[in-house]
Parts: structure tokens; sequence; C-alpha cells
């Protein structure tokens, strides 16, 4: 097969997914209205079906975006090693514990945190601090003062360590705290305007077809809409281009592509961001150029789904050129309100993956099992058993990974209720391999609070009004001894291991 026409599918497929949103609008119920129709209705159904399973805790989630909560949460560790180094690592492991409370006000954008422990008899205590929109606050056990950096301040900091930070980066506590998508719903809108819909009109409509054919899924006989998709490279080629050629003079997307780096800040982000402002235009330029001096660009690319109920019930997407014809994905899924059942294989050359589910959700329990393995049978297994009894959620899950050389696994086991104003958890994380067994067990319990409580009772250090030499002092003369005469307790500790 030509190599030239894999990142045409590769971003026409990219694209196409993308417009599925798009055919909302068109009610018409042509094939091409109709095929991206059941793509929707089929992603919609999977997820109401998730959220009716966990409306609980979705409903948790919505009361804490709105009321001011606090969570707290008891950790401790459990590991059983059996050779002698592994009984020495069992003494430092079981003895650590800790306590960990956080307090949140999603309108007043709030955010306190407070650690409490133990390691090896030693306690560990008042490690507390709080964020806002406009700055961190932190407060050591080793330090009279607390330790403040302003959001604005972040990059003059680290323009101190690291001379690749202008001085202008910020620490982005407004994105983080007011929990800002990485899309404004305007910048949403223009995208599916100007980009989404545009695709979507662009593609075809000659090139959907649609006939009736009887299917056998999973067990069952239907009668489905057969709907193809079939799009010539050129064709796929020509779309692509046309996109490309409307973003090239589109200073409003450029804009979006900058703001969306911005929610992040460090050296790599801004070179990145200078790039977008400074070669927007010839890098499209240049892609433009390479597409059109693809003249030998041949085959198509075809796509069917087969619609039984509005829903996808089977799929296959493959690429043709000449007498050759790769198969990029197939394969079967059917959506039952109880149960939800899929099989699909992913083709690269003469290997594939192999994708497998089946999901169940009757009468307040749940079986679920889901791989993703290789021809040779490695690769994750899921696996979720739960019950639902008067509020109580219990569970057992477990994650497998197992190739030739290892067997990796990690289960969450364990029981949560949740409430309108409280939740309450008790949880185990394990991991297991050939060598290593160990467990990370919390108690979590959730409850509404007035306020988020902001200590006031220190002065405080401005990490980010100090300059090279003020920063170097405070640093070496201040924290550092005192982080060291602090520290001597854990020393004791370790000696006790050996002594």
């Amino acid at each position: 097969m030509n190599k030239k026409i894999i990142p045409i599918i590769v971003t026409v497929l990219l694209l196409v997914v993308g417009s599925v949103t798009a055919a909302i609008f068109f009610l018409k119920k042509s094939p091409k209205e109709q095929y991206f129709l059941a793509e929707i209705d089929s992603a919609k159904y999977m997820v109401e079906l998730f959220k009716d399973r966990y409306k609980e805790e979705f409903a948790w989630v919505d009361v804490a975006k709105e009321k001011p909560v606090q969570y707290e949460y008891d950790l401790s560790l459990q590991h059983d090693g059996q050779d002698e180094y592994a009984v020495m690592l069992n003494d430092v492991l079981n003895g650590l514990s800790a306590t960990i409370t956080l307090q949140q006000d999603p309108v007043e954008n709030i955010v306190s945190a407070d650690f409490k422990g133990s390691f090896m008899d030693v306690k560990l205590e008042n490690f507390t601090g709080y964020a806002t929109t406009e700055k961190l606050v932190i407060d050591l056990p080793f330090s009279d003062k607390y330790i403040q950096l302003k959001d604005n301040d972040f990059g003059k900091l680290m323009s101190n360590f690291d001379e690749t930070y202008v001085g202008d980066e910020k620490l982005g506590l407004a994105d983080i705290l007011e929990n800002r998508t990485l899309l404004t719903d305007e910048q949403s809108k223009y995208l599916l305007d100007e980009y989404v819909k545009h695709v979507y009109k662009e593609l075809p409509d000659e090139a959907f077809t649609k006939e009736s054919e009887t299917v056998d899924v999973h067990g069952k006989s239907l009668k489905t809409d057969r709907i193809t998709m079939n799009l010539s490279a050129k064709d796929a080629q020509n779309l692509v281009l046309k996109v490309l050629e409307k973003a090239k003079t589109d200073e409003k997307l450029k804009a979006i592509l900058v703001d969306i780096l911005k929610k992040s800040s460090g050296p790599e982000i801004d070179a990145a961001v200078a790039m977008i402002e400074e070669e927007f235009e010839s890098a499209i330029d240049e892609a433009i150029t390479e597409l059109k001096g693809s003249e030998d660009v041949t085959g198509n690319i075809e796509s069917v789904i087969w619609v039984a109920d509005k829903h996808v019930v089977k799929r296959e997407l493959k690429a043709k050129e000449a007498d050759e014809e790769f198969v990029i994905v197939k394969g079967t899924q059917l959506l039952e309100k109880e149960q939800q059942v899929f099989a699909y294989e992913f083709s690269e050359g003469e290997s594939a993956l192999h994708l497998k589910g089946e999901l169940s959700w009757k009468g307040g329990k749940a079986s679920d099992k889901v791989s993703i393995l290789s021809d040779a049978g490695e690769g994750l297994t899921y696996t979720g058993e739960e019950t639902l009894t008067n509020g109580e959620r219990k569970f057992e899950r477990v994650i497998t990974f197992e190739d030739e050389y290892d067997t990796f696994t990690f289960d969450w086991v364990g029981s949560s209720a949740y409430k309108n104003d409280s939740v309450v958890g008790d949880y185990s994380f394990g991991i297991a391999t050939a060598d290593f067994a160990g467990k990370l067990n919390i108690q979590e319990k959730a409850e509404l609070i007035k306020k988020v409580e902001i200590p006031t009772d220190k002065e405080s250090v401005d990490l980010g009004s100090m300059d090279a030499t003020e920063l170097e002092q405070y640093l070496y003369e201040d924290l550092l001894p005192s982080f060291e005469e602090w520290s001597y307790q854990f020393a004791e500790a370790f000696e006790s291991l050996f002594y």
C-alpha cells in the first residue's frame, strides 16, 4: 500500500469522528446523516448507562461543585515480604500511616490541605497549606513562617534556577481551582461552526449508501441498515487541503491554540506558543505543498456500520488500493440496558489487537470483563464485580497485565456509600508481581462544611519578591538548617532498624 495514503487516512478519520457531533443539526435522515446519528446515539447510550449505574456518585459530584466540602483520608501501607531485605522493608512500610484532610470551596475557589502521619513511631504534624486563585501558601513544621508564592511570580522564581524561564509564567491556579475546561463555550462553538460542520458539509453525499441486511451479532439475528462511507484517497486528500487552506489564515484558530497552550506553564510551552505565533501559516503552507505534491495517492477508505434500533451493532473500516485491501478495524457490539457486549479487532500488518468486553448491571449487581490482547494472548484484562444494597456499593476490581516475562496485577477492593451530604468509603489498592506484593488501605470520609478554614497566625515569607541572592540566603541559611535539625529524628528511627 502506498505509504503516502496513511497520514491522509488518519487525518480524515480524526476529522470525520470529530464531525459526528455536527450531524445532529441535520435531520433529513439521508444515509450520510443516519451514519453519524447512529454513532452519536450509540455513544450517548453508553454514557447514559454509565451515569445510571453510578447515579449516586454523580449526584455527589454535582453537590460538591456548588458547596464547600471536607474530605478526610486515612492511609496505611501493608507489605508482606519474605526474604531478609523484604522483612526489613516490612518494618518500614507497615509503620507508615497518614491522615490527609482537604477542604474545598468551589464558589470562592479556595482549597486547603492538612497532612498528619507517623513513620516508624515518629510523628509527622503541621504540614498544612492553602491555595486561592492568586497565591499558594504552605506551612512546614520546621519553619516559623508561612511560605508564600503568588501565581504571577512563578516564572520569576523559576528563572532563578532555570534560565529557560522568561519570568512571566504562571502557576495556573485559576485554571485549576475554577475547573476551567480546555476550551471555553465560545471557542467550542467557533470550532464546531467553522470546522466540524465545515468538514461534515464537505463530505460528499454520494460517498454514503444504505441497504438492508440481516446480521448475527453475539447470538442474535438482527435486521439492520448497512450504511457505507466510501471515500477515495483523492477526495480525502482534497478534504484535508480545504481544511488546511481555511485554517492557514484563521487568526481566531491560532489564538485558540495559543490559549490552550498557555493554560500550562514552562519553557517547552513557551517555545510551542512562539512557534505557533511565528510559524503557524508557514507550517500549514508546508503541509499543503507536501499534500499537493502527492499526486500518486490512490485507493479509497471504506467505513461500514450496521445499525439496528438507532445503535451501531457492527462495523468495519478498511483501506483499499489496487488489488490490496487492509482491514483496520472490524467488530460487533450489542448495547442493551442490562448487558453490553463487544468484540473488536484492530489490525496492523499481519498482527492484531483484540478488544473484547461484557458488561452487565441488573438488580443492583454488576459483572464486568474487558480485555485487550495480542494474538499471543498478552495484554490487559479487567474484571469487576459489584453489588449495591441500601446505598452501599461493594466491589472488587482487578486489572491484570501479562506478557511472556511477567504478570502484574492491580486490584481495588472495598465499599462506598454516597449520600446527599456525605460520603463514606473503605478501599484497598493492591499491587502484585512475581517479586513484590503490597497494599494501600484508604478510609474516606466526606461531608459538607460551612467554609474553608485558612490559617493566619504566622507571618509569611514571599518567595516571589526575592531576588536570586535573597532566595539563596533564605534557602541555605534559614530553611535548610531548620530542616536538617528537624530531620534528625528520622535518622535515629532508621538506625533502630540495624542496631
